[in-house]
């Protein structure tokens, strides 16, 4: 099986990168214990580069699954630091307008349908490797949320768990080259807590990392 790990940032895939091996800028390749293919794509932060460059890079390849692997945040208080979440729909929850102290989405506006900020991920086949994560609600913005009427409207409108800078224009992206793929997220803080000496980056790093190491590349 050919695996593709698709992450925003060379520090949430640190751990694995150990035993990569460089394949180009910001490209790496592993060989599974079992011989599988896995290759590793860092794109940048934020949407545009989520979706340029994974565009780029899948208009040249072909894989049998495609994972966006990396860190969030979780609105819900009561997902702890450092677990590990499989994100069952994202949205764009950035595009639309501001009126006044309120935000108002495109589709609220009459200008697209939800199915153009609404995403969801496609796993028909291999969905055993992920089959023991917990499910979250996700929604993908540009700029953090911190204000309070922020993330309530995202609480609200969404029912948001986590968020994300890149996962709604990774699933954007996947769903047009009809791929097989998912969205693995550790919570390493919580929305709106802007003082990292309250966040676990470390320690969700971790979890992600051994995650991957375990069930794709030790034992797959």
């Amino acid at each position: 099986m050919k695996i593709l790990f698709v992450s925003a940032t060379l520090l949430e895939l640190r751990p694995l990168l150990e035993i990569a091996v460089p394949d180009g800028d910001n490209k790496f390749s592993i060989t599974s214990q079992s011989g599988d293919t896995l290759e590793v794509l860092i794109t940048g932060v934020g949407l545009v580069s989520m979706a340029t460059n994974l565009s780029l890079h899948l208009a040249k390849n072909n894989y049998d699954l495609v994972l966006n692997v990396g860190v969030a945040g979780a609105f819900n208080r009561q997902f702890p630091l450092g677990s590990l979440w499989q994100v069952s729909r994202d949205y764009l929850a950035d595009l639309g307008v501001e009126m006044g102290q309120k935000f108002i989405s495109m589709n609220q506006l009459g200008l697209s349908s939800e199915s153009d900020i609404l995403l969801f991920p496609r796993m028909e086949k291999h969905s055993d490797l992920l089959k023991d994560l917990p499910m979250a609600i996700g929604v993908s913005k540009n700029t953090g949320s911190g204000r309070v009427s922020t993330i309530a409207y995202m609480q609200r409108q969404y029912k948001a768990e986590v968020e994300s800078m890149e996962g709604a224009a990774f699933f954007y992206v996947c769903s047009k080259f009809e791929c097989q793929f998912a969205q693995l997220r550790a919570i390493s803080n919580y929305v709106g807590e802007r003082d990292k000496r309250k966040w676990d980056l470390k320690g969700s790093v971790t979890v992600l990392n051994e995650f991957l190491l375990k069930s794709f590349i030790e034992n797959s």
